[in-house]
């Protein structure tokens, strides 16, 4: 069981129990108290048992999440088990039905249509009374037969998988640090650097943060259609494989392809006994996100925002300066600094924002494959030019190894803008 995803499912726990809490309070006022059928069990139990003629279950907590222990060891439904320990808690005994029955068997008790228990105590469920408001039970060892609420008899119809976990990996969404995915022989790795920024560091290029986190987003919303009963390996040419770390832990998703006619898939998670099947889109999900997942941007930071930008190309170089009142200051060449005409910047920083790489190269550069002879300057970050061939220039973010095509829009943008496109005067 992996450490680390206790955070938000702690906090599920903390908000059930204490709405368990607040019912504990009692009835209004001047309304008699209906004795509970688990009196003195705590806020939060020790174990859950449930049995029935499908079904033999028992979870105890464990570092914020409840633990299967049968019928599979695994996780359980967080939800609904914390959801059953507060309907039993707050359970009141409707009335006492008969104080010593002869014939248990004559409410449904011997043999029972289930047994609950909280904390070692057992209460076994029986059959529904004629009026059909409330269905008979009684504390196992106990010849007492009580009448308790209809919900009780939900727990009979429980069958084998039905309180296991259906959500395939849990981690903290927002903790996560590194997303790791292998498409068949293709394989993206992205690290979390600084506040929100993510780099490709199998491609030495920034990553997208809203592909990575689209990833990862896709992985927290997955659902478990149904549970294989013994495990099968997920299989085909293009298994779909995403690995998620965090502070503390890590876990993986494998999914296979499609289960022929269905739109299901079989998959597999590094925390989790067993195969599963879910909805193939999770999948395609994936393989689109990781697709869009290098950062085409060639700026962080939005060029319209900057302060200093700096374009030095082969035939000449420009310098714009912010001044006061929204306007541009512009040097050109060795002249001296001039106002500029501030539609004109505003055209071209937008253009530097909004622009895309046409293509990446992807990989480590080699020597002579490329060479910087200009550079983009926006405050602190750097973006290399290699214009050496005509109409595809190069380009490479300052302390980033891959490489991308610059798109020709741009490119032309900046080369009239250094030939005199933005040509200083009033603004």
């Amino acid at each position: 069981m992996n450490r680390g995803v206790g955070t938000g499912i702690v906090v599920s726990i903390t908000s059930a129990v204490l709405l368990a809490i607040l019912f504990r309070g009692g009835d209004r006022a001047g309304v008699p108290r209906k004795e509970a059928l688990f009196p003195g069990v705590g806020a939060v139990v020790d174990s859950i048992t449930i049995r029935n003629d499908s079904l033999d279950f028992k979870a105890v907590p464990l570092e914020g999440i409840y633990l299967q222990e049968r019928p599979a060891h695994d996780r359980a439904d967080l939800d609904r088990v914390v959801e059953m320990i507060t309907f039993l808690r707050r359970a009141p005994i409707a009335r006492i039905v008969e104080k010593e029955a002869k014939e248990m068997g004559d409410y449904g008790l011997e043999p029972p249509g289930a047994t609950v228990g909280l904390d070692g105590m057992k209460v076994r469920i029986g059959s529904a009374n004629p009026v059909g408001d409330g269905i008979y039970a009684s504390v196992e060892g106990s010849s007492k037969v009580l009448l308790v609420g209809k919900g009780f008899g939900d727990f009979a119809s429980l069958g084998p998988e039905s309180l296991r976990d259906p959500i395939p990996v849990r981690f903290p969404l927002r903790g996560v640090t590194t997303v790791d995915v292998r498409i068949g022989e293709k394989t993206i790795c992205a690290k979390r650097r600084g506040k929100g920024g993510w780099f490709l560091v199998n491609r030495s290029l920034r990553a997208s943060p809203a592909s990575v986190w689209r990833i990862v987003a896709t992985v927290a919303s997955a659902r478990i259609n149904r549970f294989d009963p013994e495990r099968i390996e997920p299989g085909g040419d293009r298994i779909v494989t995403v690995v998620l770390e965090w502070e503390g832990g890590r876990d993986s998703l494998v999914i296979g392809e499609e289960v022929p006619g269905t739109a299901l898939r079989r998959a597999t998670a590094g925390g989790r006994p067993g195969s599963f099947l879910i909805p193939g889109r999770v999948a395609d999900s994936v393989v689109v996100h990781t697709g869009t997942i290098v950062e085409r941007h060639l700026f962080e930071a939005d060029p319209l925002g900057a302060d200093r930008v700096v374009i030095s190309l082969g035939s000449g170089d420009l310098i714009f300066r912010r001044a006061g009142a929204g306007g541009w200051m512009v040097t050109a060449g060795t002249g001296k600094e001039r106002p500029a005409r501030t539609e004109a910047v505003r055209a071209l920083l937008r253009n530097l924002r909004e622009s895309e790489a046409a293509g990446v190269l992807g990989g480590a550069v080699r020597d002579g494959v490329f060479r910087a002879d200009g550079v983009i300057r926006v405050d602190n970050e750097v973006v290399e030019i290699d214009g050496r061939v005509d109409g595809a220039p190069l380009a490479r973010r300052e302390g980033e190894e891959g490489v991308f095509l610059l798109g020709e829009g741009l490119w032309n943008s900046l080369r009239r803008a250094v030939d005199g496109a933005a040509v200083p005067g009033t603004p």
